[in-house]
């Protein structure tokens, strides 16, 4: 009889004997696994009391025993708000990790979703320019200053019903007439006049 071991992907057993040959197949799944060699105790275990489990505020969803197939999926809309963002804080990327100041200077401001063109334009296109009575002014590159320029008006008598602009102390805008301005002059004069009389 010719002996040789039975090898993993062997199907049948051959068997030469002096009057003939026979085969014999293998039933592996009638073998015990405690027979198998190299079979090690801690080696099978319950599939029911292993797997993977996804921790609580972990971004992932899924998983399970090792009894089947388990996936495991980004749960992101479960995660708990971080609060303010740190330049310097990380994040995941398919091929590393990138911070929030890296990506930024990748980010190309005209492509990003939302984006409008008429909010966003060349500042040195735009500005303001000082009307009659004002100087100052300029493009929007910086902080720009209005300045009454009165010197740079025509002088010439007002009507009586011309109106002058007004602030009062309790910050209230106004317009008053010239007519009206002289009646409190005169009113404010008496007053005086009459508070310096013995």
């Amino acid at each position: 009889m010719n002996v040789r071991p039975i090898i993993t992907h062997d199907k049948y057993i051959v068997v030469d004997m002096d009057e003939g040959r026979f085969a014999l197949r293998l039933a592996v799944e009638m073998i015990p696994i405690s027979r198998l060699k190299g079979y090690v105790p801690e080696g099978a275990v319950d599939h029911t009391k292993v797997g993977v489990v996804t921790g609580k505020n972990s971004g992932l969803r899924g998983g399970g025993d090792a009894t089947s197939f388990r996936e495991l999926g980004l749960d992101i809309d479960n995660l708990p708000p971080v609060g303010e963002i740190d330049p310097k804080d990380s994040f995941p990327l398919r091929d590393g990790k990138t911070s929030v100041l890296k990506l930024n200077l990748v980010l190309d401001h005209d492509k990003l979703a939302n984006m409008r063109e008429a909010q966003h334009i060349d500042h040195s296109k735009v500005g303001i320019e000082p009307g009659t009575g004002l100087s100052g002014g300029g493009d929007a590159t910086e902080v720009r200053v209005l300045r009454l320029a009165l010197s740079s008006l025509e002088t010439y008598v007002p009507a009586r019903s011309a109106c002058v602009p007004f602030v009062d102390l309790e910050k209230t805008h106004g317009k008053l007439s010239l007519e009206k301005l002289f009646e409190l002059f005169r009113d404010w004069m008496k007053e005086e006049a009459n508070a310096i009389q013995p």
